[in-house]
C-alpha cells in the first residue's frame, strides 16, 4: 500500500509508461499489487494481475461493454 496518494499514483503511471510485460515484471520484483485491464482492437477486454489482485482463476462474469 502507498503511504499517499500522490506515491500510489506517481507507481501507477510508472508501471503504465513500462507497459504491461514490463510493468508487471516491475511490480512482481518490487512486491506491489497491479492490476492492467486491457482492450483489443476489436473491444475485447482482458486483464493481467500481479500480487495480491492474482487469482487462480478467471471471474464468473468477463468484462463487457453495453451499447
Amino acid at each position: 500500500m502507498a503511504r499517499s496518494g500522490a506515491q500510489a499514483d506517481a507507481r501507477a503511471t510508472a508501471l503504465m509508461v513500462l507497459g504491461v510485460d514490463k510493468g508487471a515484471a516491475l511490480a512482481r520484483q518490487r512486491g506491489l499489487d497491479a492490476l492492467f485491464l486491457l482492450r483489443d482492437d476489436e473491444g475485447r477486454t482482458s486483464g493481467v494481475s500481479v500480487g495480491r489482485l492474482s487469482c487462480q482463476k478467471p471471474a464468473a462474469t468477463p468484462f463487457a461493454e453495453e451499447g
